[in-house]
């Protein structure tokens, strides 16, 4: 009898040391999340107030779908905004999803060459 409360015991232990992981683990989570929305919030702000950077920023974040949901509209948005601004990284980008074409993202050549040739004369280039 003694054996048997002494595994349940034991068995009980192990499953709170797990849920207590767990509730660890998803505090973490929830604080980076919150990080991570406030460094968001800032970065749109800083791309809404028309600083390149920001706004070639927040064009990969939507692009890459990892930090906010992928919007390749979003995405050229930012990346226009920034290019023609002269930001060089974004005008690449901006020729690199128009000549991809994407959803809500028109595939257009013409387009693609003059953002790619503006970022070249820049000395900006990247094989693809």
């Amino acid at each position: 009898m003694w054996r048997s409360w002494a595994v349940v015991v034991w068995m009980m232990a192990v499953l709170a040391m797990g849920a207590s992981a767990d509730t660890r683990q998803a505090q973490q989570g929830t604080q980076t999340d919150r990080a991570a929305a406030v460094r968001i919030a800032d970065t749109r702000a800083r791309a809404e107030r028309g600083n390149a950077d920001a706004q070639f920023a927040l064009g990969l974040m939507y692009v890459s779908g990892n930090v906010v949901p992928n919007d390749d509209a979003q995405a050229a948005g930012w990346f226009r905004k920034a290019a023609e601004q002269g930001h060089a990284p974004a005008q690449w980008a901006l020729g690199i999803l128009l000549d991809e074409g994407g959803i809500g993202v028109p595939q257009d050549f013409v387009q693609a060459v003059e953002w790619f040739r503006k970022a070249a004369e820049q000395g900006y280039w990247r094989r693809t």
